[in-house]
């Protein structure tokens, strides 16, 4: 399957877009606080399963078999703290969809790290492109890391190296009259 060559954005949208981006929105923990505000129930979880399994002991005790009260109890406490995982994987895997539509958002149509790619040392981003381009897939921390790498550097610097990388870019969008 062939595609079309993309034609390169203008730089100062790049850069624009680069400076824009905001990083507490990539952090999917960040994001799982926000989501979850309020709703945070960790604190009750080992208060509840010892509860659970004084009051197994407690009937097993009454019944004359208190280790049989205490597995019950045991085994009620397993279930509520599974129930408990439960819940918490939706909440993360939401709070890493939010992260994703974000990471969509900014790649948009033509995409926005793989024109940075030069920029970045091939050893440490291989896999990150290798995947974003290849597969369709993101890896969450790889991007952050490549964002972060690139926000630090000098815009000066990152100007004049993505003029250089792609002139067709910068001369097309320089020629039309400003307003």
């Amino acid at each position: 399957m062939r595609t079309k060559k993309l034609t390169p954005p203008n730089v100062n949208e790049l850069l624009t877009k680069l400076a824009s981006v905001e990083l507490n929105r990539l952090d999917a923990q960040q994001q799982l606080i926000q989501l979850r505000a309020g709703k945070d129930l960790n604190f009750f979880i080992i208060p509840i399963t010892v509860l659970i399994l004084l009051a197994g002991a407690a009937i097993g005790l009454n019944l004359g078999k208190m280790i049989w009260g205490f597995v019950a109890g045991a085994a009620l406490a397993l279930l509520v703290g599974y129930a408990y995982h439960l819940w918490d994987v939706q909440w993360q895997k939401a709070a890493t969809d939010q992260v994703l539509a974000y990471i969509n958002e900014l790649e948009g149509e033509q995409g926005f790290l793989p024109w940075f790619k030069p920029l970045l040392a091939k050893q440490n981003y291989r896999r990150l492109f290798y995947k974003l381009n290849k597969q369709g897939q993101v890896e969450i921390d790889d991007y952050v890391r490549a964002i972060k790498r690139l926000q630090q550097k000098d815009s000066q610097f990152l100007l004049t190296q993505l003029q250089a990388l792609y002139p067709e870019a910068s001369v097309s969008h320089e020629d039309q009259p400003t307003p």
